[in-house]
């Protein structure tokens, strides 16, 4: 596939306090943009954030499927995330 399809990450965002907060699907420099996030994320990041990639290089599906699983296995049940649950099971 060319390389365009591998553009997605999946990244982490932590406070200024060091905890982590958000876990999200990107592409671009869509990590460390402050706009476009929800009301928790901005309470949040009210004093700084900081990025953390943790995986790069991905397919769409693969990245949204790896967002997911990496949210449920971090196990934080107060991270910003807004989700749809059912989301990730059409893939499969």
């Amino acid at each position: 596939m060319p390389e365009v399809f591998f553009k997605y990450y999946i990244y982490a965002h932590f406070n200024s306090a060091g905890e982590l907060f958000y876990i999200g699907k990107g592409s671009g420099n869509r990590a460390y943009v402050k706009y476009g996030r929800n009301k928790c994320w901005y309470a949040r990041a009210k004093h700084g954030f900081s990025v953390e990639i943790l995986f790069d290089g991905l397919s769409n599906m693969k990245a949204l499927i790896l967002e997911e699983v990496t949210i449920n296995h971090v196990k934080i049940v107060n991270l910003c995330n807004m989700r749809n649950k059912s989301t990730i099971y059409h893939y499969f």
